[in-house]
């Protein structure tokens, strides 16, 4: 976790990892990160063909919360998988915490290095 949190301090990206005592992930503010995202992350949930869309929980209509987007992003482009957190929330409010990505630290050390160099 303190490995893993010095890394992403010391990234490029302009994400901060918050305080974290334990568990298995580590919470990180993407709220400085939006105009990293591309375009069609961040205006449409159908990104890419053939990717289906959780009508459920993400109406086709609303806009993608900023977390869905940024994991989107980071996992078809970057080849880093993380978690969004509005999938935690309401169909009704997916954007109350879009600003948070979830980074799980449950790896070993060697896992946590070869992440953050994909990350760099």
């Amino acid at each position: 976790r303190d490995y893993l949190a010095k890394e992403i301090t010391e990234m490029d990206l302009p994400w901060t990892p918050l305080p974290c005592q334990s568990g298995y992930f580590l919470i990180v503010d993407i709220s400085k990160c939006k105009h990293l995202i591309p375009e069609n992350y961040l205006t449409s949930h159908s990104y890419e063909e053939g990717i289906p869309i959780n009508h459920i929980n993400m109406p086709g209509t609303q806009r993608p919360p900023l977390d869905l987007a940024f994991v989107r992003w980071m996992g078809k482009e970057n080849g880093v998988t993380m978690m969004p957190n509005c999938f935690f929330y309401s169909r009704n409010s997916p954007n109350i915490s879009e600003n948070y990505v979830r980074v799980a630290i449950c790896k070993d050390i060697e896992s946590v290095k070869k992440v953050c160099e994909k990350l760099r």
